[in-house]
């Protein structure tokens, strides 16, 4: 790492360390029982994960993760999801390289996907009401000789909410 990031953030690895090598061990349990993976319009999936990164005063963290989401017809054509996440690092000092929340990996806020909340633990909700507004196929004979030459279509439209939270008790080493 580059002496100019430790100047900026301190706080970046402890103990002013400028590299990490840690070994990492996670166990992860998956439920899923859904119509379509890629974009569920009923079912119910969920996970539970438990990480432990290092084994020394450098890096040491335990981390539970757990995400729940559900998928249900509310009418002809008309759909309701609703997923959480949560997670939990402790111990809860940790350097500022252990601390990356939402804006990480699964963790986004749809419309602030551009956007990063440090924090050891916090969960957000994402809540979406879909509706089927076309479902067509298109043919393409080229594919003929590869595949089936009809290519299905679905066309939805979607009104979503979503919140977060963050908690990050050393809020002064983010910088």
């Amino acid at each position: 790492m580059s002496d100019s990031v430790l100047i900026k953030n301190p706080y970046y690895l402890q103990n002013g360390a400028t590299n990490l090598k840690y070994p990492e061990i996670y166990y992860k349990l998956i439920y899923q029982n859904l119509d379509y993976n890629p974009y569920p319009t009923k079912g119910y999936a969920g996970e539970i994960a438990l990480f432990k990164q290092g084994f020394n005063s450098k890096m040491n963290v335990w981390q539970l993760a757990v995400k729940g989401q559900g998928n249900w017809h509310l009418g002809p054509k008309t759909f309701y999801n609703i997923s959480a996440i949560g997670s939990i690092k402790v111990p809860f000092k940790q350097p500022y390289y252990n601390s990356q929340l939402l804006g990480y990996s699964d963790m986004n806020l749809r419309g602030y996907e551009s956007y990063v909340i440090d924090g050891v633990a916090g969960g957000l909700v994402n809540a979406t009401i879909f509706k089927q507004l076309a479902n067509f196929s298109i043919n393409l004979p080229v594919l003929k000789k590869y595949t089936s030459s009809l290519i299905p279509l679905k066309i939805y439209g979607k009104v979503y909410g979503n919140m977060g939270y963050a908690h990050n008790p050393q809020p002064w080493r983010a910088c």
